[in-house]
């Protein structure tokens, strides 16, 4: 053929393809990119280093392969063919950079819209993070006041409790929601948590609504709430979730950690905060929102009837106990709310445990 119409890929330019995916495969080491973009900087089945592994290695054998393959790859290619290739390549781009731009402009999180806690996976929508805890000397811990994280749906007011869409207003007799997570909404946007849901109701119309509840809560933060924080707030009625722990009992930081507040365990890994601020990782920042629309669909699609389950069945506990015990153990629970709530039965404060 003539060579005027042809562009002629010699050798050498295989050394050189050989050479870049060499340097990629060194770029994208997870010892070197892999803890810069990792959630949590682990290595499991689930993370992102492993998946960096697996592309640096390919980059690996493809250097390799190219440079062994160097010296024998010769051939011509047409100039027709090669622009029209080329000007399709140029179409099929600029149409995915407009669409990223629109979508960076438009999506309002820059994370996947799920999670995956072990084998569960699980709406981002009220997920807590560290960075949303302060230390309380009250309860140990305790949620930032003035929290707005329009990524997980999560909203506190001057207090520190969960928005219920009601302004709390000084001197209205108040109606109040203690728990853990099943209270706060943990999975759930700030519109859909039961407090939320129940506030404007014309029943509680001349009343504040509010919502106490905080992620993994266990008894001793719920009777310090009883007793230290619910009587600040002009309270008429107050609905207290009857807990039990939720993992093995040696899996908190001491014996006791289930029933009584340990404080130096809290005062040594929360800090005190005022603010909260969202940290984006780098990975946050460069993950293609194209991406992260068509993995929440399919998501969706491959994950739907596990979502349904995980926000839907009853709470479980994942340790060894008979029926009789457990059952022994509620009633523990019960008789420590009720002399938490000793002082505001007293005072004419209806609290009801369910």
């Amino acid at each position: 053929m003539n060579n005027k119409t042809n562009f002629v890929v010699e050798s050498r330019f295989f050394r050189g393809a050989a050479v870049l995916a060499g340097v990629l495969s060194f770029l994208l080491n997870p010892l070197i990119l892999g803890k810069i973009l990792a959630d949590d900087g682990t290595i499991n089945s689930e993370s992102l280093i492993v998946k960096l592994w697996i592309i640096s290695i390919a980059f690996i054998l493809l250097s390799v392969g190219l440079f062994i393959k160097s010296s024998q790859l010769s051939f011509e290619i047409p100039k027709q063919q090669f622009f029209g290739v080329l000007a399709f390549g140029i179409s099929v781009l600029l149409c995915l950079i407009i669409v990223e731009i629109f979508l960076r402009v438009t999506f309002s999180y820059k994370s996947l819209e799920f999670i995956k806690p072990g084998n569960s996976i699980l709406p981002r929508y009220g997920h807590t993070l560290p960075d949303h805890f302060t230390f309380d000397p009250v309860t140990g811990y305790s949620l930032i006041p003035n929290i707005k994280d329009d990524e997980r749906y999560i909203t506190t007011d001057d207090h520190g409790f969960r928005t219920t869409g009601k302004q709390y207003v000084e001197g209205r007799p108040s109606v109040i929601f203690i728990g853990d997570s099943t209270v706060f909404g943990w999975g759930a946007k700030d519109e859909w948590s039961f407090p939320y849901l129940l506030a404007p109701g014309k029943i509680l119309e001349s009343y504040n609504v509010i919502n106490m509840g905080v992620p993994s809560y266990s008894l001793g933060h719920i009777a310090a709430v009883l007793k230290n924080k619910v009587p600040l707030y002009n309270p008429k009625i107050v609905f207290v979730a009857i807990l039990w722990p939720w993992k093995p009992f040696e899996a908190y930081s001491s014996a006791s950690a289930w029933e009584k507040i340990d404080f130096d365990f809290y005062r040594s890994t929360i800090p005190l905060r005022t603010d909260f601020q969202i940290h984006h990782s780098l990975r946050d920042l460069i993950t293609p929102r194209i991406y992260l629309v068509l993995t929440n669909y399919w998501n969706k699609i491959r994950f739907k009837k596990q979502i349904r389950e995980n926000l839907t069945r009853p709470g479980i506990h994942h340790f060894d106990i008979s029926e009789s015990d457990e059952r022994q153990l509620a009633m523990r629970h019960v008789e420590v709310l009720k002399d938490a709530a000793e002082s505001l039965k007293k005072s004419g404060v209806d609290v009801v445990f369910y």
